[in-house]
């Protein structure tokens, strides 16, 4: 069965869980980046979504995207000879942030123009304010515990934030954020 395309309205689906705390999940982290940018100049708009894969390769410059990374029984779900004990997995989402404006050394010529250290500090600085409010969005949702659309007492975890390098004048920010699903 193929996937429903922009011709073909997509109707109800048999699972809901997955998305619906990827949904949840990207709500918090996209709300609180666009919340806390306060530059008063015409940016790109910031886009959201949920996404497919580790690796978005989504034709989008600005964004907050949610993938899967993976879903596995969780440690203790299963006895010693692999038989299933208890229905509980545990799913791992990315959240990514994706910001263009990163300076970079612009030719002129036979002249090559690098940035001043002053504007990278200050594009870095807003950089680092948009991720850390990504950040603490993300874990004041899994202290609150409204993530998980399949169960709101297993299990959640929230992991590092670590920088997505600069390249192609893009830098950004990317976090795991991990939730028990009782199915």
């Amino acid at each position: 069965m193929a996937l429903p395309n922009e011709r073909c309205a997509p109707g109800d689906v048999c699972c809901e869980d997955l998305f619906g705390s990827a949904e949840r999940i990207l709500q918090v982290a996209y709300d609180a980046v666009c919340n806390c940018s306060v530059v008063d100049c015409d940016l790109p708009e910031m886009a959201g979504y949920v996404s497919m894969g580790r690796n978005v390769e989504d034709p989008v410059s600005d964004y907050v995207a949610v993938t899967v990374i993976d879903v596995r029984p969780s440690p203790r779900s299963a006895d010693q000879q692999g038989n299933m004990q208890l229905p509980m997995y545990r799913a791992r989402f990315q959240v990514k942030l994706l910001e263009t404006g990163w300076p970079t050394p612009q030719g002129d010529g036979d002249e090559i123009i690098v940035p001043p250290p002053s504007l990278v500090q200050n594009v870095s600085r807003h950089s680092y304010s948009h991720g850390e409010a990504m950040y603490r969005a993300l874990g004041g949702a899994l202290t609150a515990r409204t993530l998980n659309a399949s169960c709101g007492t297993c299990f959640q975890r929230i992991e590092a934030l670590v920088p997505v390098e600069a390249s192609g004048g893009s830098v950004g920010w990317q976090t795991e954020i991990v939730l028990g699903m009782d199915w």
